[in-house]
């Protein structure tokens, strides 16, 4: 069974309130060469100004344990997955996770970051990560297209030594300047992030990121909201 550890602990352990029903659900699809399992997340917790999604999943292939902050704007994912690989084989793995986004029209940015760690679980000293095929490692999702892709082919991490852990170096983009990657002119439907990447047989990875886009107000957008914030102005200006 896959116990929460680390990342995930940490943030499971700091969660206090149950949010409303009301709150949108996660949805969350696991993918393999074998097997697609697709769920949804309704029950997160309350942290301050956030929303923490967090769950562990079994499939006949993987062990699953998850993660995700989400801010009440929902225009930024902070994730932590924890995978491992059940069978006797190379697998490819793709996680995909979005929340739906009240429509935002306006220049959008966005900037992300990914890192992990992949362990020799099973000690028989062959434990890698790659990325899959063209795919990137992260994909940062707007309105179910792509907007920003992190570790690009190739990509392979290993285990040091028997049992060991290999580090996949941290790499963002955009983060320091949200005006710097062009996504588009609108964010209509939902924000999600995707990880592409193959796991050897046994072993264990941990992957950890964020996903940001910041929408501007489009000039037009601006001058009706000042509009029809102007009569109630007036009538306080009157009183």
């Amino acid at each position: 069974m896959l116990h929460h550890s680390g990342p995930i602990a940490v943030v499971v352990a700091t969660a206090a309130t149950s949010v409303s029903a009301e709150i949108p659900s996660l949805d969350f699809t696991l993918s393999t060469g074998r097997d697609t399992v697709a769920f949804s997340d309704d029950a997160p917790t309350s942290l301050f100004s956030t929303w923490l999604y967090a769950d562990r999943r079994e499939t006949e292939t993987t062990e699953l344990g998850y993660a995700i902050f989400a801010n009440q704007k929902r225009d930024s994912l902070l994730f932590t997955f924890q995978i491992v690989n059940r069978t006797s084989s190379l697998q490819t793995y793709t996680l995909d996770a979005s929340l739906p986004v009240d429509p935002l029209i306006g220049t959008t940015y966005v900037g992300g970051s990914v890192a992990g760690l992949v362990t020799d679980a099973n000690r028989d000293g062959a434990a890698t990560l790659t990325t899959a095929g063209d795919a990137p490692l992260l994909q940062g999702l707007i309105d179910g297209q792509r907007s920003l892709s992190l570790i690009d082919t190739p990509l392979a991490a290993s285990a040091p030594f028997l049992g060991g852990t290999g580090v996949i170096a941290a790499t963002s983009a955009g983060l320091s300047d949200l005006e710097a990657i062009y996504a588009g002119n609108a964010m209509l439907s939902d924000i999600g992030v995707r990880l592409t990447f193959t796991l050897t047989p046994g072993d264990s990875a941990i992957l950890g990121g964020v996903f940001v886009a910041r929408s501007i107000p489009a000039p037009a957008t601006i001058a009706m909201l000042i509009l029809i914030g102007s009569p109630a102005r007036r009538r306080r200006d009157r009183s």
